[in-house]
């Protein structure tokens, strides 16, 4: 994943014996994943943070494009993670429960050529019944059920892959750790084929989570 911008590059080591090349930083990673760097896997060795990109807000989430599958490489996190700063995505929630019709505008935004339904919109409006809107805020760094879902700033989502994110052709697998809950919660996405846009596709991020202090009578 990465965002295009005018950051300078930096050097990457490269493993010629097996076309692997790791990087530790936004620019090795961003060379990596370029054309011009011949290696078929990109491992990244230490956590990799962006909060000093963009006027030190970080990478935004929805300016961040996935390059690994157009440029048939595989990403390996290698048990590190490369943070994304979203506040749009915070944006998106908020919406949605002040006003649910700038809420499906947003989501419409990120759905591209396929908005939604009536059907999902029902289920969206079900999923905020009852002051349940901490919901999207339950993946952003920082927030547990003790501290009712309040998230650290700037505002910080963790979106991370495996081995089968891209498995199917078109489409990407990623993983998004939620404070409510054991596991990351998937979200997938797919390319539209005339101009390699991707858009959101499946998302699993509405299910149950923990109930926040504040609302939870055996606290």
């Amino acid at each position: 994943m990465m965002l295009v911008s005018a950051a300078p590059f930096s050097s990457v080591t490269a493993g010629a014996a097996d076309g692997t090349v790791e990087v530790s930083t936004w620019d090795e990673l961003k060379r990596a994943l370029d054309y011009t760097t011949n290696c078929s896997v990109v491992k990244v060795i230490a956590d990799i943070e962006t909060k000093d990109l963009n006027g030190h807000t970080g990478l935004h989430q929805n300016n961040i494009i996935f390059m690994t599958m157009k440029m048939d490489k595989v990403l390996d996190l290698n048990g590190h993670t490369v943070n994304a700063y979203v506040k749009y995505y915070s944006e998106v929630g908020q919406g949605y429960a002040a006003d649910k019709n700038i809420g499906t505008e947003m989501l419409n935004w990120l759905r591209g050529p396929r908005p939604l339904n009536g059907q999902e919109i029902s289920f969206l409006n079900d999923r905020f019944r009852d002051g349940k809107t901490y919901l999207p805020f339950t993946y952003f760094s920082g927030s547990t059920p003790e501290n009712n879902y309040t998230p650290t700033e700037p505002y910080t989502i963790v979106v991370e892959s495996n081995h089968v994110s891209g498995e199917e052709q078109g489409y990407m697998k990623l993983f998004i750790p939620c404070g409510g809950a054991d596991d990351p919660r998937p979200i997938k996405m797919r390319q539209r084929g005339s101009d390699g846009k991707w858009f959101l596709w499946e998302q699993y991020l509405l299910t149950g989570v923990r109930t926040p202090k504040s609302a939870d009578p055996w606290a």
